[in-house]
């Protein structure tokens, strides 16, 4: 979905950028599951994160539905507009 959103001219950066951004994040997550462990049990430890991972997800959510219907609504109109400028209808029509 990173590559439908971000503009052409762009792309290379923007996912240099989230490549990093996310290696990055799982060194830190492993740092702070590391350090969690050491002072809770592994088990609690496990619960916890996960318990973030949850809470995480579901707050993004709403931003990244609203991210996908942009996505599959700028896909329709590139669809419905080809064959208007092509001449050609589409597939299974």
């Amino acid at each position: 979905m990173l590559v439908a959103i971000t503009p052409p001219r762009l792309s290379g950066q923007v996912l240099g950028v989230e490549s990093s951004l996310r290696m990055t994040c799982q060194g830190l997550g492993a740092l702070l599951a590391g350090s969690l462990a050491e002072v809770l049990d592994t088990g609690h430890t496990v619960a916890l994160l996960a318990i973030a991972s949850l809470l995480v997800s579901v707050g993004l959510t709403p931003a990244l539905t609203r991210a996908s219907s942009r996505v599959s609504r700028a896909e329709q109109a590139h669809t419905t507009a080809a064959p208007a400028l092509t001449g050609r209808t589409p597939r299974g029509t």
